[in-house]
């Protein structure tokens, strides 16, 4: 399924939750990062994953500070980073697949 970006942003008020699933072929980290609308701030924690299986990963929204965005308004546009150990070399990859993001 494709979605459209709408830069109106999205209102988490009535969220708390970030919640999606993820599974890599290795074990793994991500730093999640959700950006404000007008991008002066970002959301950002570290999600750790096992290999081979279906994880559900749970973002608690109010912990991170939602409320410190402007009108509590994401910019729509979730961002993964994947987080190495410092002597694994620029060769490093991580592949993984993210399904049913929602907020909740």
């Amino acid at each position: 399924m494709a979605s459209v970006f709408s830069p109106a942003g999205v209102d988490v008020t009535n969220y708390n939750y970030l919640t999606f699933w993820i599974k890599s072929e290795k074990p793994g980290s991500l730093l999640v990062s959700l950006p404000e609308k007008e991008w002066r701030m970002w959301l950002k924690t570290r999600v750790d994953f096992p290999a081979n299986e279906w994880t559900k990963v749970r973002i608690n929204l109010n912990t991170l500070g939602k409320e410190r965005f402007k009108e509590q308004q994401l910019r729509g546009e979730c961002f993964f980073y994947p987080v190495f150990p410092p002597d694994s070399g620029a060769e490093a990859e991580m592949k993984f697949l993210i399904d049913k993001i929602i907020l909740e």
